[in-house]
């Protein structure tokens, strides 16, 4: 299977998670009774981890698009006992993709996919009570290890480039992230700068001096505008303890999580930034017209190789700007050689013969496939 089609169950799971999160949040708002929301819950956990239907997610060879994405999940949401309308249904969609799309964003290393994946399904066994349900979910986290378990940084990464294309010019403005200055009123998401390098990754600044046995021989260290990092321990993705606040539940009613990820990230804020350039398109092409001969004569060209020269390449234009005192080279098409011109027709000549012959077997080929369809 390739890598990028590995993508639709981590895309499925997460945004439906979110989902669960949104709705628990609601009917608790709406002071919904206790046996209905319980039911609500129940029944879209049960339909999200049922067997059959997880088996079908798992086996996906290609995501879909984001429209059939949501008539997925209206239909899911609609398998419960609860009923929403058409805008209810918008708003919950782009509220899902807008909140994994940053948790997706915010991943410093691809691999890092998958510990949040199986932080959503932790938090959704809160959710349910009934035995039979959590061992529902309990299968669907094996079947994640089973999956992701043993992938390559490669094969993360393909994942997360194919998430990235699903949720391309996705910008909807939340307004728990505007709130907490997690979004910027134009809809682009702020990501944290301090944060954990990729599996076997240094921090930012560091410039190795290798020998040819692979020895270090020298390291050199400067500071740079990015933030502080904090390089990966060499364990298993679900044994690493970064960012660990993505996939877990910003709609609590206390809001531990997204308050501890808000404050790092302000924590972030204060750290010293690279001097910002404001280029345009013009700029940059000042640029390249500056560097355009910048790079000097050839040391092995004397004076007389250097002087300028003007190249007429017809001669019957009358040129206004010819200057006397530079040498000027003509090129006329006229006074090429006649050995060179009777060459250059049978070239021509050629190229006219070679198609009329292929005229001639197209003719040929398109008589022969007109017979041969009157008589079949």
């Amino acid at each position: 299977m390739d890598a990028s089609a590995k993508a639709m169950p981590i895309l499925f799971y997460n945004m439906g998670s979110e989902m669960m999160y949104i709705i628990n949040e609601r009917l608790r708002a709406q002071k919904i009774p206790s046996q209905k929301s319980v039911k609500v819950l129940e029944d879209l956990v049960r339909s999200m981890h049922n067997n059959k239907f997880r088996d079908e997610i798992f086996q996906t060879q290609k995501m879909p698009n984001t429209l059939v994405m949501r008539q997925l999940f209206e239909r899911l949401v609609h398998s419960s006992i609860m009923r929403l309308n058409v805008n209810s249904m918008d708003k919950l969609y782009d509220l899902m993709r807008m909140v994994f799309k940053f948790q997706m964003l915010s991943c410093s290393s691809a691999d890092k996919l998958l510990k949040v994946t199986m932080t959503h399904l932790d938090e959704i066994t809160e959710f349910v009570a009934a035995a039979e349900i959590r061992d529902l979910i309990a299968d669907t986290k094996a079947s994640m290890l089973q999956m992701y378990g043993d992938q390559d940084p490669a094969c993360f990464f393909a994942i997360k480039q194919r998430l990235c294309r699903f949720f391309q010019d996705l910008r909807i403005n939340v307004s728990l992230l505007l709130q907490s200055g997690l979004q910027s009123a134009d809809g682009t998401l702020v990501i944290r700068l301090d944060h954990c390098t990729t599996i076997s990754g240094h921090d930012a600044g560091t410039i190795q001096y290798l020998g040819e046995d692979g020895s270090l021989l020298e390291e050199q260290v400067f500071k740079v505008g990015s933030g502080l990092c904090v390089e990966s321990p060499e364990t298993l993705t679900l044994d690493r303890h970064c960012l660990d606040e993505l996939g877990k539940n910003m709609y609590a009613e206390d809001r531990v999580h997204l308050a501890a990820f808000v404050n790092e990230t302000k924590a972030s804020d204060n750290l010293p930034t690279c001097k910002h350039y404001d280029a345009t398109a013009l700029d940059g092409i000042n640029l390249l017209a500056s560097l355009v001969g910048s790079s000097g004569a050839s040391p092995n060209m004397n004076d007389a190789d250097c002087k300028p020269f003007r190249v007429s390449l017809f001669k019957d234009l009358d040129d206004e700007d010819a200057d006397e005192s530079v040498p000027t080279v003509r090129i006329d098409a006229l006074s090429l050689s006649a050995d060179y011109k009777q060459s250059t027709s049978r070239m021509i000549g050629s190229f006219d013969d070679q198609a009329t012959c292929d005229s001639k077997s197209a003719e040929a080929d398109d008589l022969i496939s007109l017979m041969d369809s009157v008589s079949k």
